[in-house]
Order: structure tokens, then C-alpha cells, then sequence
């Protein structure tokens, strides 16, 4: 799997749980397994996760929201996932410049 980075999602732990138990649910995809072992540790900081771009954008577009708190995870790991993109275009666009 590529490394393109981290993002960095603050979720309640209400939303940490409801991520876990639709990760049980939802179907195999790259990455669900280091995922699954990722989220059973506490997170060091605060309710911040860390996870890797890529595998975010594998949670995110496989994740089944059961429940408003899965809704609202995903919800949150979406807009992670774009403000990481935007500060990557603009990192390269003053590159460029």
C-alpha cells in the first residue's frame, strides 16, 4: 500500500465505538484488518486518530453508517480528507510558483 501522509480525525468516543462496531460489519476492503487492529488501541492523543491517507480513504468510502455516531465519523473523516487535499494542492501550487 502507498504512503501519502497523515490525517489527523478528532472523534468522540462515542463515534470511535461506533466506527469499531460497523467495521465488524462492513464487507472486506484493503486495509480493514490494519484498520480494525489501529482503532482497538486507545488513541495517545486525546480523542485524535491518526491514520494514514490512504487507508482513510479506504474507511471512507467503505464504511456502512449504521447510526447517526457512524454518520457523523464519517462525516468528520470526509471533511479530514479534503482539508488534507487542499493543503496538499496548495503545498504545490507554491512549489510551482
Amino acid at each position: 500500500m502507498r504512503y501519502e501522509g497523515e490525517i489527523r480525525v478528532r472523534w468522540s468516543w462515542a463515534e470511535l465505538t461506533a466506527v469499531r462496531e460497523a467495521l465488524e460489519v462492513t464487507p472486506l476492503f484493503a486495509g480493514r484488518d490494519e484498520l480494525r487492529t489501529k482503532l482497538r488501541r486507545r488513541p495517545v492523543q486525546g480523542r485524535d486518530v491518526v491514520l494514514d491517507v490512504v487507508l482513510a480513504e479506504h474507511l471512507a468510502a467503505n464504511l456502512i453508517a449504521l447510526d447517526l455516531p457512524t454518520a457523523v465519523a464519517k462525516s468528520k473523516l470526509f471533511r479530514a480528507l479534503q482539508a488534507s487535499e487542499r493543503a496538499r494542492r496548495s503545498a504545490a501550487a507554491v512549489e510551482a510558483a
